[in-house]
């Protein structure tokens, strides 16, 4: 705005002093916009405004990388935890096998002939003579 008033200021100044001074206002409006423009482009406002926000954009900064430093954390120690329940769980898995092994091979050595006989004398039972033996066909039921 400051500039547009004195451009209006320097051109009637030169209507009333003649030619050459509204040339030499328009080199002045010329090296004052060049001047301008240099501060622009070398971007020192644009750093005014840079070193305002530097505060804060490092501070944004470090709370993200702080951030994302814990959240790498979190994630070994969920890691690390799971990995313990692995291990937990195949060692239990381990033992069941084991005693399934173990219930098999009891239930195998109970189940023989050998062993029957064996426990069913102990309390008394004795094979029955021929004699006592009834054959019932099968599908008749009384």
């Amino acid at each position: 705005m400051r500039d547009v008033i004195s451009l209006k200021a320097i051109r009637l100044e030169s209507f009333s002093n003649g030619k050459a001074k509204f040339m030499t206002g328009l080199s002045k409006i010329f090296t004052r916009t060049d001047a301008l423009l240099g501060h622009v482009l070398r971007g020192s406002w644009h750093r005014v405004e840079v070193r305002r926000a530097a505060p804060v954009m490092a501070v944004v900064l470090l709370a993200a990388a702080l951030f994302v430093g814990l959240f790498y954390v979190w994630t070994r120690m969920q890691i690390v935890q799971v990995g313990y329940g692995i291990s937990k769980l195949e060692l239990k898995n381990k033992e069941l096998k084991n005693r399934k092994r173990e219930l098999s091979l009891e239930i195998a050595s109970l189940q023989s002939p050998g062993e029957l006989e064996k426990k069913a004398r102990k309390h008394g039972l004795v094979a029955p003579v021929m004699e006592r033996v009834v054959h019932v066909p099968e599908g008749k039921t009384n």
